[in-house]
């Protein structure tokens, strides 16, 4: 909360509370008092106060007539107390509000640099954009925001979490796709991030690099306080806005480019009501055969999630890794991305940018390891598949999740959504460069800076129970740890010792239900998936191509 927002809810909690005692000499003033002090709501009005002030004045009211209301409700005691009691508790909403969007600095960052960010644009050229919907669309244009680490910036300001055109682009965007009044996250320009643009960076070469992809409909700077830890451990970290996969984004030429939402219609809830039962049945065979079917279907109804955004956004993310190596960057990019080393970079992402980016790391030469937040398999390419490079998966507590939205149904708990992909059936559980953890009483949304800007009931909501800075840290050292065994050291013992120091907060996934399964199939079977698979890459190969 801001202070002037503190100074108003307190000064009307107390002008409440005095309504419930006794007369006493100078009574009056003192309302008089806590009213004008109220009004210093005005000093630094944002909308999450408006209900303040809107409590400010009816209290003025109430004080300016308060004989006319003693003389109306006064007989009444108990209607005295009850009209008293109701306005506690509208102002106990409206001094609520405002605490549930605070305008706290993000947490600073772990490590010994100060952090720099900048953003800048690329196009591809010669590759269209598949969702653009009008008469004449461009080459595919891509929007990046750079953070890397940098020399002390002494006293120059840090950037803020969105600017202003950002909340009224980007974030009213977001805000149109949930369904929420358009200014309801105006106050993330408030918060500060650790940022500063365009510091110089450190003096120092071959700074290892990662390529970020945000969540399907979300933006850019979603994990801006993951991602600036990562700049200020020393990691050069470049994060991909998906244009009409994501909350709306404006270029610098101030065109602004919203989200393409396809059409809901029957065969699209007959999809995603296969994609649930791929995710949740029981029985491994029919879990299996609904996942086959989840995507035969997509496939077959040019489902635009699976057969445009998922391999245009792979496209995004190998195009960005080569670009930065082979491309002409703007001057005061190229000053910063030169010093990063490309031969060896990390693929990462969260939810469909998680899934996306395991399957780019599949196509890359560069690519040396590869994280996934919380995200389904959307590209299939590592179906009954080894994984390529060291492959890390963080998951939310879907099981738990399961148990709390549908207790009346079973749940089984040694399967996840991803254990067909980036493994072997038959080594399920046992691939090496495999690792896969269920973050305890998360939801899916921990995975991002949801929780930091959004506390109290909206975080329960959108992020489970694991409090915001406690899933910050151990994502932080999960994830650091991870990447410096992938980039640097190949020695993934630290990486382990960070994991089982956790064990409270993060339980390992073993996925040795799938290689039970399907050690058991009889050969015929086995050759009969074997088909269905091939069918299904020469499928996605098409789709690519």
């Amino acid at each position: 909360m801001l202070l002037n927002e503190v100074v108003a809810s307190t000064c009307l909690l107390l002008f409440c509370l005095l309504g419930f005692l006794p007369p006493f000499k100078g009574k009056g003033s003192v309302k008089w008092f806590l009213v004008a002090a109220s009004l210093f709501i005005f000093l630094d009005l944002r909308w999450h106060g408006q209900f303040l002030l809107y409590g400010s004045l009816l209290c003025l009211i109430i004080v300016a007539l308060r004989k006319k209301f003693h003389r109306a409700v006064g007989r009444f005691p108990k209607l005295f107390n009850l009209a008293n009691g109701m306005l506690l508790l509208l102002f106990l909403v409206a001094a609520y509000i405002p605490w549930q969007f605070p305008v706290d600095p993000l947490p600073e960052p772990t490590g010994r640099y100060a952090v720099g960010v900048t953003d800048f644009e690329l196009t591809d050229h010669g590759r269209p954009e598949l969702l653009c919907q009008k008469k004449s669309c461009e080459d595919r244009k891509l929007r990046l925001r750079m953070w890397y680490p940098a020399k002390n910036a002494g006293n120059r300001a840090k950037r803020s979490y969105a600017s202003e055109s950002e909340v009224s682009g980007t974030m009213a965007g977001m805000a149109k796709l949930m369904s929420l009044p358009g200014g309801i996250f105006s106050h993330f320009s408030r918060v500060t991030t650790n940022s500063v643009e365009n510091a110089p960076v450190i003096d120092k070469q071959q700074l290892p690099v990662v390529i970020f992809s945000h969540g399907l409909y979300s933006y850019m700077w979603q994990s801006t306080a993951l991602l600036e830890s990562l700049a200020s451990e020393g990691y050069l970290v470049f994060s991909i806005h998906h244009p009409y996969d994501a909350a709306a984004v404006e270029f610098s030429s101030g065109e602004l480019l919203e989200a393409y939402i396809p059409e809901q219609n029957q065969l699209q809830g007959e999809i995603q009501a296969l994609r649930k039962k791929a995710y949740s049945e029981i029985d491994i065979n029919k879990r299996f055969d609904f996942f086959m079917q989840y995507i035969e279907r997509a496939y077959a109804a040019s489902d635009s999630k699976l057969t445009r955004s998922a391999p245009q956004w792979v496209a995004d993310q190998l195009f960005v890794a080569d670009y930065l190596v082979e491309g002409e960057l703007p001057a005061r990019v190229r000053a910063v991305a030169s010093r990063g080393r490309y031969d060896k970079i990390a693929f990462t992402g969260m939810s469909f940018g998680g899934s996306t980016a395991v399957a780019a790391c599949r196509l890359s030469k560069r690519c040396a390891v590869t994280i996934n937040l919380d995200g389904a398999d959307s590209h299939f390419l590592g179906i009954n598949s080894a994984p390529t490079v060291p492959t890390l998966h963080l998951a939310h507590d879907v099981h738990r999740l399961q148990q709390q939205s549908e207790p009346e149904l079973p749940v089984n708990t040694e399967l996840l959504y991803n254990d067909f992909s980036e493994q072997r059936f038959a080594h399920a559980g046992r691939e090496k460069n495999l690792y896969s953890y269920i973050v305890k009483g998360s939801h899916h949304f921990a995975f991002s800076d949801a929780s930091l800007l959004l506390p109290g009931l909206l975080a329960r909501i959108l992020a489970g129970e694991t409090e915001a800075e406690a899933m910050l840290d151990l994502q932080l050292n999960l994830v650091l740890s991870f990447l410096q065994a992938g980039l640097d050291t190949d020695d993934f013992s630290n990486f382990l010792a960070a994991a089982n120091a956790r064990q409270g907060r993060l339980s390992k996934h073993n996925s040795e239900f799938v290689s039970d399964w399907w050690n058991s199939l009889s050969e015929e079977r086995k050759e009969q998936i074997a088909i269905r698979l091939q069918r299904l890459k020469n499928e996605t190969w098409r789709r690519d191509n």
